[in-house]
């Protein structure tokens, strides 16, 4: 899209139903890969320099993430992940893992669901940011946003705890996430994971140079 160019138009090329298509623009604008030109209905592909610098925010944050995923092995007990959405899947990045006798395998690369935990972290937190106005979805570094933004599921064996990483337009393109065995998840572990999700991505989302603990 070097020129820009209607839904209608890339309907008819692409052989794709108009409001479907809709529906995937407009996410791509609110990831700032693309955005509307002139009118609502023309869409233009998004400068360069504006793709690398959110490349470079997004890798900044996985870095911190990395460090992090450390941290919550250690006060969890528990092996962490660090995943990312993929088309219609969700894909490991990577993992901290621990040595306690039950916990939750994953390995680097695998694919699972969007309706896993942290599949469902995403779509929350997208679900969220798309209902705001642009201005507001960045400033979502704030303890209650990042709180209310923290995914809880259980199946039969584990109670999964996961939360979006958002990069600097808000759109949430990574998650950290923890599986629990039922077990150990009492009512005062589950909250200091939830409180220790909030922490991670707090840190992770400082401004460079600013001190971290």
């Amino acid at each position: 899209m070097n020129e820009p160019v209607t839904t209608a138009e890339l309907a008819r090329l692409t052989g794709t139903d108009e409001r479907c298509l809709h529906d995937h623009l407009a996410v791509l604008a609110y990831a700032n890969w693309i955005s509307r030109s002139g009118s609502p209905d023309r869409w233009q592909v998004s400068s360069i320099p504006v793709g690398f610098a959110m490349q470079s925010d997004r890798l900044r944050l996985l870095d911190r993430a990395a460090n992090q995923m450390v941290q919550l092995r250690r006060i969890a007990k528990q092996s962490v992940f660090l995943c990312a959405p993929e088309g219609q899947q969700m894909v490991v990045l990577d993992v901290a893992s621990c040595s306690a006798p039950f916990r939750k395998e994953c390995a680097a690369n695998e694919k699972f669901s969007m309706c896993s935990t942290s599949g469902m972290a995403v779509r929350l937190a997208m679900s969220k940011a798309c209902r705001m106005p642009g201005a507001d979805r960045r400033p979502r570094n704030s303890t209650e946003m990042i709180a209310a933004d923290v995914m809880v599921r259980e199946t039969r064996q584990f109670v999964g705890f996961a939360v979006a990483l958002c990069d600097q337009v808000g759109f949430p393109f990574a998650t950290l996430g923890i599986a629990v065995p039922h077990i150990r998840a009492t009512s005062a572990y589950r909250a200091r994971m939830h409180a220790c999700l909030v922490k991670a991505v707090l840190r992770c989302s400082e401004p460079p140079g600013a001190s971290r603990q």
